[in-house]
């Protein structure tokens, strides 16, 4: 089952745009290491893991529900 917030259309309206941002900004100023904090269902955190030459990319959160769909 898909949760709501894992939608396309969610994900394009509300989470793609913040998501956007943040890669910008961590490419203009790179980090070896990155903390997604509230990391959620690891959406982000698996788009910086691809798109970002850090050493280290982790994700945390307090929802165990959101944990468990987390890749």
């Amino acid at each position: 089952m898909v949760a709501f917030y894992d939608l396309p259309p969610v994900q394009m309206a509300v989470y793609r745009p913040v998501h956007q941002t943040v890669l910008r900004q961590l490419r203009e100023r790179p980090a070896p290491r990155v903390l997604d904090v509230g990391s959620g269902t690891g959406i982000l955190t698996a788009r910086l893991v691809e798109e970002l030459a850090a050493d280290l990319v982790a994700g945390c959160d307090f929802s165990l529900g959101m944990l468990r769909h987390a890749p």
